[in-house]
């Protein structure tokens, strides 16, 4: 997911080194960069789940006692949403 954001491969080519002949000090200057990338582009792709989970099983809920079309749209919304975090 985060390779076919068009901003990394300004990450790679900004933290390669070219001077730097050992592979593995780039390589790993790269592995660090990515992580920050990926957590300050993406976040936490675990805990945006588990936060949209409870909110449908809150509107599951609910909707067990409230009729509501509000309910519905957000559902929808919801549903959407966990469906992009996935992707």
């Amino acid at each position: 997911m985060w390779i076919s954001s068009p901003n990394y491969e300004q990450i790679i080519r900004g933290n390669w080194r070219l001077e730097e002949p050992n592979v593995t000090i780039n390589l790993h200057n790269v592995m660090e960069v990515s992580k920050v990338f990926n957590n300050d582009t993406f976040g936490n792709i675990f805990k945006k789940k588990c936060i949209i989970k409870a909110q449908l099983e809150g509107i599951y809920s609910a909707m067990q006692h409230i009729d509501s079309n509000y309910l519905c749209l957000l559902e929808k919304e919801l549903q959407k949403k966990y469906g992009r975090v996935l992707e």
